[in-house]
């Protein structure tokens, strides 16, 4: 499983580097799957195995993680592009770009906290589906934005994307662990926290493929055609949160049914229809 990881992070983070189809990343990427084949063989031959795989039978177990690898992936991606977008197209300073970027982090805390305790009183999923419809009203609010928008609006902006990811972070936590026995959770939590590892940095690969394919798809003739092209994979990622909401709302739990014990009589009365019998 190390190796797989390291082979996979190694080749999602350095692909666009040294291109997709070069040996080294092709190489990688033949190691990581491999690996990833053996790893599962082995988990699946041994009596005690490392990982429990037969989570993976857990139907809404799968479909909440979908959902974390999608949110997770489309967040980093547009993380990536909007910091490169304010600097590089909206041509703001490395000052502007901060003042831009930095309150979001707070509010991502505050409302983590929030959506935490709501999550405990509300079906998380809920707040996963409303927080999906948000992102991606958010991304296309971005897919709008011209040169001339204001820091402010950008500030917004990314105010309510942080604020969005700080909400469903909490909730799909919880969701997940609902989704599992009390005697898996902890395996759950570290199975959840490698989808989230694997989801970023496969976000960021995504996004700068993306960027590169619409930026050669403009010509780069001008600021405006280079806007365009950030405004494009904005958009992509915006229909990615919608199409989360499907396995959102899917991975809901439900409580199971639990039949009620047949009702016997007191023994006393037992005892005394015995005794009369007599």
């Amino acid at each position: 499983m190390t190796i797989f990881l390291i082979a996979l992070l190694l080749a999602l983070s350095q692909g666009q580097q040294y291109g997709w189809d070069s040996g080294y990343i092709l190489g990688l990427l033949g190691i990581s799957i491999v690996c990833l084949g053996l790893f599962i063989v082995t988990e699946l031959w041994v009596a005690h195995p490392v990982v429990h795989l037969r989570l993976y039978r857990n139907v809404s177990f799968v479909l909440a993680s979908i959902v974390v690898f999608l949110y997770h992936a489309g967040f980093m991606g547009a993380n990536f592009l909007v910091a490169l977008m304010v600097q590089l197209i909206l041509d703001f300073t490395p000052m502007q770009a901060g003042i831009i970027l930095a309150p979001g982090a707070f509010v991502m805390g505050v409302l983590g906290l929030m959506a935490g305790r709501l999550s405990d009183r509300l079906a998380p999923h809920y707040l996963v589906c409303a927080g999906l419809v948000l992102f991606a009203i958010d991304m296309y609010c971005f897919s709008q934005v011209n040169q001339f928008v204001s820091i402010g609006t950008m500030t917004l902006l990314v105010i309510l994307q942080r604020g969005v990811f700080g909400m469903i972070f909490s909730a799909s936590a919880t969701a997940i662990l609902r989704t599992l026995p009390a005697t898996d959770r902890s395996m759950g939590t570290g199975l959840h926290n490698m989808h989230r590892g694997i989801a970023m940095a496969f976000g960021v690969a995504l996004s700068s493929v993306l960027l590169e394919k619409r930026l050669a798809s403009h010509h780069l003739l001008s600021e405006h055609a280079r806007l365009a092209a950030y405004q494009d994979c904005l958009l992509v990622i915006g229909v990615g949160f919608l199409v989360a909401l499907l396995p959102a709302w899917w991975s809901r739990t439900r409580a199971p049914h639990i039949p009620q014990p047949l009702s016997m009589p007191p023994i006393e009365s037992v005892q005394a229809e015995k005794t009369g019998e007599e």
